[in-house]
């Protein structure tokens, strides 16, 4: 099985020759690649250690990833995109043109589209709170598509049954984008993300629900009404159920086949080829192995919602993905360096192994913390970062048991997992373009392998190419 880990290596006095060109086109700070030139001669040729070895296996230095040749471009993208920086808040955006035309332009979306109308209060009756949510969108080359302002319901305060239902959320399993990329990757299909432009407005909402009118658009001669919503909005729980009907409904009419295993993903087969759509939301992924046809279908999306092509596939949900003629790489070195920067862990101490190999975790373990929302928060993040680093699986698996009752040794030990993540904000997986779509099971007994339980560690998993499809660890005495 190939080795899917990646990252750098530390080798002081060796450097790439990117870095410099890099620094000098983009005028941007670049990546240190330190031992690049060794693992491109490693990765060209096998290594054997020189040494006595018992074992015959070809042995290869682990994978590396470098800003050479077309990941420039790559680099220069993701520079792009991180130099601009969003709004957390209203009071953060109001008075700047760009984000108060954004603003306008949502109200205007909504008034056009006959979302509400203003009402007074009926008696007993709950009304919603609302805010706003301000994202800057981008093109496949980095430059900015659009300002956007999306106006959000909180629909925290709703109560079921008075004004909600049924919930669903239109959201593909990772597994199903992944699987999707793998494929793409072997049989040089397409890929291209699409942004749906007020998404849920395109739903129908069935019960009765009162809003607050949006912050900036008061209408002070009517200061007591409220908005009572005939489409959906988001943030309402109903919103995602509604959104889902009604996209679902049209693809069934333009021959697409929802799969019984993720109905978030969507297959159209004919004589000129397969074309697959992955929702999660109101991004789309869209992608075939005949670009007419796949454009054809976003043409036919196009005329039914109000969409963005976003062009090439680069940067999806958090997720890097770098094509390139070897294969394609997924990456979260920017979830990752925001996640350090939100926890004030940016400048710790760079450490290479992700759990304390002398501490046990117990509940036990020592003076208990009377507030456990911070450990919660971060390993809340850690978790979305498996999607790419599987060498965080055990650990996040462990630490993710005390939530409940919380020692204070396991908040360090979630703090280590961060300087972990900080040196090694480059590993991620990779995906041969030669890799063979066949699905494997694979069977592991590994004995004593923590500290933590003393347990013997069975693990399952089962993987389509390179891409693990399902794995299971479960400890044994």
């Amino acid at each position: 099985m190939p080795n899917i880990f990646a990252g750098y290596s530390h080798v002081d006095g060796e450097s790439s020759g990117s870095e410099q060109s890099l620094d000098e086109e983009f005028g941007i700070q670049a990546i240190k690649t330190l031992g690049v030139k060794r693992a491109n001669v490693a990765n060209r040729t096998p290594w054997t250690d020189p040494g006595p070895c018992r074992s015959t296996r070809e042995r290869r230095l682990v994978q590396k990833l470098t800003y050479d040749g077309y990941v420039a471009c790559h680099y220069a993208y993701m520079a792009k995109v991180v130099h601009d920086v969003e709004p957390i808040c209203f009071e953060d955006a109001v008075g700047h043109a760009l984000w108060d035309k954004a603003m306008d332009e949502e109200i205007d979306a909504l008034n056009a589209n006959m979302t509400w109308e203003l009402v007074p209060l009926p008696k007993g009756k709950n009304v919603i709170g609302c805010k706003w949510v301000y994202k800057v969108k981008h093109n496949s080359d980095g430059s900015i598509s659009m300002y956007k302002a999306r106006l959000v319901a909180k629909g925290y305060a709703q109560t079921h049954g008075i004004d909600y239902e049924e919930t669903f959320a239109p959201i593909a399993k990772m597994a199903t984008v992944k699987a999707v990329i793998v494929v793409a990757t072997s049989k040089g299909w397409v890929l291209h993300p699409m942004d749906v432009k007020n998404v849920f407005l395109h739903g129908e909402l069935q019960e009765e629900v009162y809003l607050d009118k949006p912050p900036r658009y008061e209408d002070m001669s009517h200061p007591n009404y409220v908005c009572r919503l005939r489409k959906a909005l988001y943030g309402l729980k109903q919103a995602p159920r509604a959104w889902h009907d009604k996209i679902a409904e049209y693809l069934v009419t333009i021959r697409f086949r929802m799969s019984n295993a993720d109905h978030s993903f969507y297959v159209r087969k004919s004589d000129e080829g397969i074309v697959v759509i992955t929702i999660y939301v109101d991004d789309f992924i869209v992608g075939g192995d005949n670009e007419k046809e796949v454009e054809h279908v976003k043409s036919l999306l196009k005329q039914k919602f109000d969409m963005k092509d976003l062009g090439e596939l680069k940067f999806f949900l958090g997720i890097e993905v770098i094509r390139m003629p070897e294969g394609i790489w997924l990456l979260q070195r920017q979830y990752a360096f925001d996640m350090l920067s939100k926890y004030g862990m940016v400048g710790c101490k760079p450490i290479y192994v992700p759990l304390d190999q002398n501490g046990k975790l117990s509940v036990d373990a020592g003076e208990v913390l009377e507030d456990a929302t911070m450990y919660k928060k971060i390993v809340g993040s850690l978790i979305y970062m498996t999607i790419t680093r599987l060498d965080l699986n055990y650990t996040i698996g462990l630490e993710s048991q005390f939530m409940q009752v919380l020692p204070k040794p396991h908040l360090d030990g979630v703090k280590h997992t961060l300087c972990y993540v900080n040196a090694t904000t480059d590993y991620g997986l990779f995906y041969e373009a030669s890799s063979e779509l066949q699905v494997h099971g694979y069977m592991m007994l590994i004995g004593l392998v923590t500290s933590q339980t003393g347990d013997l560690l069975v693990v399952l998993c089962s993987l389509l190419g390179a891409l693990l499809l399902r794995g299971v660890a479960r400890s044994s005495r």
